[in-house]
């Protein structure tokens, strides 16, 4: 603008300058007449001024052109001032709208987190009742063994009292009658025996019928497991879209910084333009000096829309701050959000490494009880031995050596307790494969 007035100042000096220099040439041409008298000497010409008209139009033309060059430059600087201010706003509002978005998203994350922790819960509390129901089992198991120790102490009672009737009946003719009774009510009692040995069967029938139930109850909850790592799988992929979504909105910025700073080149280029023309403008300051009041008033107009820029350049900075400030704040929502769900996957990854150690000893007691239900009790043998033994097997469950690491110190009961490892291949299959070992160390204690 200061460029655009000095040009104008220009032009109507010139203009008068051009008039003045016409009006002096008339006025010579008027008073210079010659006179009655002879010129004592030889007459000289008188040099005349002569200004071109086209030229002094075609200087006019071309001081029109740039002024109406700088008002175009000046409309496309407010235009361009206009359009930034419109895109800051626009990238505010996509801001906000990301943020809102970001917002439910993480109340949807906190929702779902909550239902699986209630999962977690109900999980544990059905694997505590299972838990109570393998202890009763046990103690059943328990009871049971101790009922087969009596049938089995009555048999052998039975047995030395038969005996005793045996020897007693060729001593004895007389008492051949009492004996047969004495016989026939042993016999009795020994259907009694069986009949109670019946019902102990169907009673142990009874309670592999609940423990499958019980395999079945476990499988329903290895279910929600596998559901629970399939929410946790989806809750990683959200996070590698938000992270994608933050990559992308990182790349606007990057883009819409080298956009501002290569209209910030031009700027200045524009700025060092004017600043030359206006080391152009002091050299004809001596001339224009006459008309400085007007400059003055120009230039009051002229810091006046300095001033203007200036309040725009500070709410442009203010926008610009705001929009950093909702950045953090997004930044930091990103940064919670990670926290949650690594908090998460430590919770699942605990849970998951308890319950495969209570599928390893449920896997341990199912090999375990297969042998003790395989184990043949040897002639002589006192209670309370123990052994331990190594088991290796391949994969589908057939075991390929066996060997006693801890004796009990009775040959005979090592001897059994390995037969009835032999026998009870291909030994039980781990529900989980992850599970499975191929080498199987284990307690070998059947009265505990």
């Amino acid at each position: 603008m200061f460029r655009h007035l000095l040009d104008k100042f220009s032009a109507v000096t010139l203009a008068v300058l051009v008039h003045a220099v016409l009006a002096g040439l008339l006025i010579l041409s008027f008073e210079w007449t010659p006179g009655l008298r002879q010129p004592a000497g030889p007459t000289e010409p008188v040099r005349a001024v002569v200004v071109d008209e086209t030229a002094v139009q075609q200087e006019l033309e071309r001081i029109k052109k740039r002024e109406r060059l700088e008002t175009r430059v000046e409309r496309e600087q407010v235009r361009r001032l206009q359009a930034q201010a419109e895109e800051v706003r626009d990238e505010r509002q996509a801001t906000e709208e990301r943020l809102r978005m970001l917002q439910e998203k993480l109340a949807e994350e906190k929702q779902r987190k909550e239902q699986t922790e209630q999962l977690t819960q109900q999980e544990a509390e059905r694997l505590a009742e299972l838990e109570a129901q393998k202890q009763a089992e046990s103690e059943r198991l328990q009871q049971l063994r101790r009922e087969r120790e009596q049938i089995q102490a009555r048999q052998q009672a039975e047995a030395a009292r038969l005996a005793e009737l045996e020897a007693q009946r060729e001593a004895e003719a007389q008492r051949k009658r009492e004996l047969e009774e004495a016989r026939e009510a042993a016999l009795a009692e020994k259907q009694q025996l069986e009949q109670e040995k019946q019902q102990t069967l169907a009673e142990k029938q009874r309670l592999e019928q609940e423990k499958q139930q019980s395999l079945a109850e476990k499988q329903r909850v290895e279910q929600e497991k596998q559901q629970s790592l399939a929410e946790k799988q989806r809750l990683e992929e959200e996070t590698q879209r938000l992270l994608a979504e933050k990559q992308r909105l990182e790349e606007e910025r990057r883009k819409a910084a080298e956009r501002l700073e290569r209209e910030k080149q031009a700027a200045l280029a524009e700025k060092q333009r004017i600043e030359a023309e206006r080391r152009k403008a002091a050299e004809e300051q001596a001339r224009l000096e006459q008309e400085k009041k007007q400059a003055l008033a120009e230039k009051r107009r002229l810091e006046e829309q300095k001033r203007k820029a200036a309040e725009e350049k500070a709410r442009l900075e203010r926008e610009r701050q705001q929009a950093l400030e909702e950045k953090r704040r997004r930044e930091e929502a990103e940064r919670a959000l990670k926290q949650a769900l690594a908090e998460e996957e430590a919770v699942l990854e605990t849970d998951i490494q308890r319950l495969r150690a209570e599928q390893r000893a449920e896997y341990k007691a199912q090999i375990e009880a297969t042998v003790e239900r395989n184990w043949i009790r040897p002639p002589g043998i006192a209670q309370g031995l123990k052994c331990t033994v190594l088991v290796e097997q391949i994969p589908g469950g057939e075991v390929v050596s066996v060997a006693i690491l801890q004796s009990s110190g009775n040959v005979a009961f090592d001897r059994s307790a390995e037969r009835a490892v032999w026998e009870s291949s291909p030994l039980p299959r781990p529900k989980d494969p992850a599970v499975f070992e191929r080498r199987i160390r284990f307690i070998f204690q059947p009265e505990a």
